[in-house]
């Protein structure tokens, strides 16, 4: 019996308060800063990420593949970590972010019952525009100190390869 192939883009729309609030509880225990959701998420066809600085962190298992972007503007850094301004501070903050987005994604039932639980890649930086492949998305900001922001997407697809 053939499995039943995932609408990702639906299932995306369905479940997007869950990514909408992995982001706002990591940005609250990671940085003790009150977060929320001021503007409408999406489902994308391909992220578009353009960020002073980017952070990567992929994930899969099986049958899927997903990675997680999170983008961040040099004047928002520092809101949260006066002191940080070496690139390997960076990755260590931001990685942590990463691995605590994707681990309150991975306590979310309806995420897990429907792509399982991945597991996650080392994370990785860059500076800037940045490449990503036709993907289905989820992406939004999640807004802290008031205008400050970071932004969050989530790419995922039937694993291609085995």
């Amino acid at each position: 019996m053939a499995e039943k192939k995932v609408d990702i883009p639906d299932t995306l729309r369905r479940i997007m308060p869950d990514f909408i609030s992995a982001g706002i509880n990591t940005i609250e225990s990671i940085f003790d800063k009150k977060a929320e959701k001021k503007e409408e998420w999406n489902v994308v066809e391909r992220l578009e990420i353009n960020f002073d600085n980017v952070f990567a962190v992929g994930n899969a298992n099986s049958n899927f593949q997903g990675i997680l972007i999170i983008g961040i503007m040099d004047s928002y850094v520092s809101v949260l970590s006066p002191h940080c301004d070496k690139k390997i501070e960076l990755l260590d903050i931001f990685g942590e972010v990463g691995n605590c987005y994707c681990g309150v994604l991975m306590d979310k039932v309806s995420f897990t019952e429907i792509f399982g639980i991945m597991r996650q890649s080392v994370p990785q930086f860059a500076k800037g525009k940045i490449f990503i492949p036709k993907v289905w998305s989820v992406c939004g900001n999640i807004y802290f100190d008031n205008e400050s922001w970071i932004h969050f997407g989530y790419a995922i697809r039937e694993k291609t390869f085995y």
